[in-house]
């Protein structure tokens, strides 16, 4: 299964700094990866820039959001079509900070999957527990409850285009990691629930997992040898391109 490695800048640079991220993470990168998939997520105004400099390499270009319809009077949203024309071949959808700052609902996390998935884009679809859930033991039925909305009539072959991303909500930009093998745990869950959810025609081998949540380049080792984890979403350590590039080398890059 190909591995990805995936870098979320968040709301963190202007188009210009992005684009020179761009253009670094890529000749650290080179042309020489094999069984990885390396992908940047800028804000939308650096989204045009950062293709420009990444177009003709290995790089592809993500979306941190998308709406989930088409067009229309949508004050400040993006449709899907206004970032395929842009070139962008992953789409996050779901991610904690948008449940938590924007309010988005299990239904609206999966109408935004939906819209990814009628397009060839890939949507990553980040899903995960806080700290409070976790110590509570609740971790596993967090997920469950994620999951099941996000696939209610998911056929089994359409799983394949979908990346899950599992990011413990209470190790995002706190510098807590969660230990590889709860990681790989819960890689596990997910791909038992997906099993059942999506029932006869489905393999477990159709659905790549990724772990995200503080990884750097000195703890991404530790998730790559696990047995599960087919790679990992980076957030504040994707905005140093050298960081970015080691991680990317721990999973496999050869160009590195």
């Amino acid at each position: 299964m190909v591995r990805y490695v995936i870098g979320n800048w968040k709301m963190n640079l202007g188009e210009k700094e992005s684009e020179r991220l761009a253009r670094a993470v890529a000749a650290g990168v080179g042309r020489k990866i094999r069984g990885l998939e390396v992908g940047v997520c800028p804000s939308f105004t650096a989204l045009s820039s950062v293709g420009r400099a990444i177009r003709r390499t290995k790089i592809k270009l993500g979306a941190q959001d998308v709406f989930s319809e088409p067009k229309g009077a949508y004050t400040g949203e993006v449709s899907l079509r206004q970032l395929t024309e842009l070139g962008v071949e992953y789409v996050i959808v779901g991610h904690s900070e948008r449940r938590a700052y924007a309010g988005e609902s299990d239904a609206m996390v999966a109408a935004k999957l939906r819209t990814v998935m009628s397009s060839l884009a890939i949507p990553v679809l980040c899903l995960g527990e806080t700290k409070a859930e976790l110590k509570a033991g609740i971790r596993d039925k967090v997920i469950e409850r994620h999951l099941t909305v996000a696939l209610e009539g998911v056929r089994p072959k359409r799983s394949e285009r979908i990346i899950v991303a599992y990011e413990p909500i209470w190790a995002i930009g706190t510098g807590l990691v969660c230990d590889p093998a709860e990681a790989e745990a819960a890689h596990a869950h997910i791909r038992k629930l997906a099993s059942r959810l999506l029932g006869k025609g489905w393999s477990e081998n159709n659905l790549a997992v990724i772990y995200g949540g503080s990884v750097n380049a000195k703890n991404a080792s530790g998730f790559v040898a696990r047995k599960g984890i087919d790679g990992v979403l980076v957030g504040g350590a994707s905005l140093k391109a050298g960081e970015f590039v080691r991680i990317v080398g721990a999973f496999g890059g050869k160009g590195v």
